[in-house]
């Protein structure tokens, strides 16, 4: 990821990428933690190497259960918590400019429910 950054020149980054479990089972594990933690880490790497200093994250309202500033209510509500802990290191030392759009509801291709 790191060349291709250096190969292309980004103003912005949009991260949304994301695995979202409502309920895991403990073989989920590792995939929550790579798609939605490790991927992105990885983005904030490239972007210190490509020189990118702007990205817009997105988070969840699950983060906030019962609208309280930290209250996961699965999982997958904690880990893009824990991705936000590590994108401040990079706004700290590399003086990236993250915004995080908290989402009240998504859609996917496999979503079943009716919209």
């Amino acid at each position: 990821m790191i060349n291709y950054f250096l190969k292309h020149k980004f103003d912005a980054i949009f991260h949304l990428a994301s695995l979202f479990i409502a309920e895991h089972d403990s073989n989920q594990i590792d995939d929550l933690l790579k798609s939605n933690i490790i991927f992105g880490t990885h983005i904030l790497e490239a972007m210190k190497y490509g020189n990118v200093k702007n990205m817009v994250n997105i988070g969840t309202y699950w983060q906030h259960y019962k609208n309280e500033e930290y209250n996961p209510v699965c999982l997958y509500a904690a880990s893009k918590e824990a991705f936000e802990k590590i994108i401040e290191f990079y706004i700290q030392v590399e003086n990236i400019k993250v915004i995080t759009l908290k989402l009240y509801d998504i859609y996917g291709i496999n979503d079943k429910r009716k919209k």
